[in-house]
């Protein structure tokens, strides 16, 4: 399986992805829709039969890079091969936040995170604790409705006054168990550049 590493914007941090993932620019809304077009003629081709399929998957990327920039996203990585054999679009988008006030002063940081995201669980990985909430639902494309799995992850940042709170949006995942893995083991891969801004 391929790996390709995602790296911030501001080159702060690094993730290791598997997969075939693709990047999309932020910054510049031209660029971005640029590299959108490409991705889905890359996905879908030219055929007319998928020209229905092409339209959302289109929108819905833009949206999604959208609201990603909008959002001040530190980086955003699509995902457009989970598995081999699987071509469906998982995206994955970073954003730096404050530490929230609740666990203000613990100073232990897999009980900090328990206290700051009561509603995650707290995991002891190769890069230190961080925390994880899972939540599945449906995703209807056209007439077909699919389980889908939104994970939210929380990664504390050097320096102690930020977290990177991390986004996976996977429109299709019928087994959660196997998506679930494979993202904590994309978290948990982070490489930190000092210093952290």
């Amino acid at each position: 399986m391929p790996v390709r590493s995602a790296r911030s914007d501001s080159e702060e941090f690094a993730f290791v992805l598997p997969g075939s993932w693709a990047s999309i620019p932020l910054a510049d809304a031209d660029a971005r829709a640029a590299r959108i077009s490409a991705l889905v003629k890359q996905q879908f081709g030219t055929n007319d039969r998928l020209a229905s399929r092409r339209r959302q998957f289109r929108e819905e990327l833009a949206a999604s890079a959208k609201q990603a920039a909008d959002a001040g996203a530190a980086a955003f990585s699509l995902s457009l091969e989970l598995f081999p054999g699987i071509p469906v679009s998982g995206a994955m988008i970073s954003v730096f936040e404050a530490w929230p006030a609740a666990g203000a002063g613990i100073e232990d940081t897999a009980s900090r995170l328990a206290a700051a995201y009561p509603e995650a669980e707290v995991l002891e990985t190769d890069a230190g604790p961080i925390a994880r909430k899972a939540t599945a639902g449906t995703q209807t494309y056209t007439t077909t409705t699919t389980p889908s799995l939104d994970l939210d992850y929380w990664v504390p940042a050097p320096g102690g006054s930020r977290v990177l709170a991390t986004n996976v949006s996977l429109p299709i995942a019928p087994d959660p168990g196997p998506f679930t893995e494979l993202f904590d083991s994309v978290i948990s891969s982070i490489v930190w550049a000092e210093p952290v801004r």
